[in-house]
């Protein structure tokens, strides 16, 4: 189940009021100068440390983790999450974007390479792949335990079972089967193309895993368009993994057949086979366009929510000082 995050105000119930002042980063209504200068008079849990601000006005911080006030009133939105924790989101869903259109590029140098690869080639062309290989998985597992990072309100009351701890820990599993590629990549014996099956039905289970913990942070945008377009890439990438998988399984029975001399059902077996190679073909394409897209607009939204949480960061600061230039003029007067 998704956890949903409470927002102060319904940026479309506000719309309709005619004459309300909103911010412009979340839509959610200013107070007036008197409402900054009354304390809080209900309970008010500080969204970082959980500290209860009541009796502190809107501007104020908190007194535990210097968190601003206005940050826990605007409740779940993404840019009133902590700063830095929003940078190491933007750097993982930037990492993620590199290694997409690099393994993107070594799955079509690998299906010219692939049966050299399994022990025909030469050793230092064996190498060359398995580094580039490893050097993909770590930047595979970095940004999967970036994007995976718990938020600092999270951290203390986090719950053990999550998906938040299930992503990171299937994002093992491909560092796994890449181990089991270079040992039959090294040593020649079979097995090569039934691991490297079995690691991209791996890596497009960690991501979709991924891509539904992700959906959250949509919600908390809110960006409805960027949550529709994560579902749909969800969805694309489990037909591309059904399409590998019949495609392995008509394989299998194509062979069996040959050499069986059962030409007649071997020729419609071909057929199928043929066919859904040109789907996987048009599928792995559709899915690499809409997942790089879909994490460009992530890394986008963290950087930005990035910028604006900095602000609000700043701004309780210079809100404080102008407040107390006019109590000190009404005081003159």
């Amino acid at each position: 189940m998704v956890q949903s995050y409470p927002m102060r105000h319904d940026p479309q119930s506000i719309a309709d009021r005619p004459s309300t002042r909103e911010c412009g980063l979340c839509a959610v209504e200013l107070s007036t100068n008197a409402q900054i200068r009354e304390p809080l008079v209900d309970n008010l849990a500080c969204i970082n440390c959980d500290y209860n601000l009541r009796g502190l006005h809107r501007r104020a911080r908190c007194p535990e983790c210097g968190t601003a006030v206005g940050r826990s009133l605007q409740g779940g939105l993404l840019h009133c999450a902590d700063a830095d924790w929003l940078d190491t989101m933007r750097t993982g869903a930037l990492l993620l974007v590199i290694f997409l259109i690099v393994q993107f590029v070594e799955g079509i140098i690998m299906t010219q390479v692939r049966s050299s690869l399994s022990g025909g080639a030469r050793l230092s062309v064996r190498l060359a792949w398995i580094t580039l290989r490893s050097g993909l998985t770590f930047l595979w597992l970095l940004s999967i335990w970036k994007l995976t990072t718990a938020e600092p309100r999270e951290r203390i009351d986090a719950p053990q079972v999550s998906l938040r701890n299930a992503v990171r820990l299937v994002s093992v599993v491909p560092v796994v089967l890449t181990l089991l590629l270079a040992y039959f990549c090294l040593s020649g014996q079979g097995g090569f193309i039934a691991a490297t099956i079995a690691l991209w039905s791996a890596e497009i289970l960690v991501a979709c895993a991924l891509l539904a913990y992700l959906r959250r942070f949509a919600r908390r945008i809110p960006d409805h368009a960027l949550d529709r377009l994560t579902q749909r890439v969800t969805w694309v990438l489990g037909a591309f993994l059904i399409l590998v998988l019949a495609k392995t399984l008509l394989f299998g029975e194509l062979m069996s057949l040959t050499t069986g001399g059962a030409l007649g059902p071997a020729r419609i077996v071909r057929g199928l086979f043929a066919i859904i190679h040109l789907l996987m073909l048009v599928v792995c394409f559709l899915s690499f366009v809409w997942a790089v897209e879909v994490f460009v607009r992530y890394q986008w939204r963290f950087a930005r929510a990035r910028h604006d949480s900095l602000h609000l960061e700043v701004a309780p600061v210079a809100d404080d000082t102008h407040m107390r230039d006019e109590e000190t003029q009404a005081a003159e007067n």
